[in-house]
């Protein structure tokens, strides 16, 4: 039993690990403001998890918003933020 939940466990801590939000390079970070600001919104809160991008509390013309965009940099969510 142990010889099956030794390697289970180390891999649910790399799945962990491999899905914490880390902080965006250069480049992307200004393709992302890019994006944002081509639908008329801005975002200091800016990071990677699980390969998208996620601009939180992106504020826009009507209000703030959370919005995910993929590895190219495309739109590909958007949430009304809890104000």
């Amino acid at each position: 039993m142990t010889r099956i939940f030794i390697p289970t466990l180390a891999l649910a801590f790399i799945v962990c690990m491999s899905a914490e939000a880390r902080e965006p390079s250069a480049e992307a970070k200004a393709a992302i403001a890019q994006s944002l600001a081509e639908i008329g919104c801005t975002s200091d809160e800016i990071e990677v998890v699980g390969g998208r991008y996620k601009a939180d509390d992106a504020q826009c013309k009507d209000g703030r918003y959370n919005i995910t965009l993929d590895k190219d940099f495309m739109i590909v969510r958007t949430n009304k933020a809890n104000d």
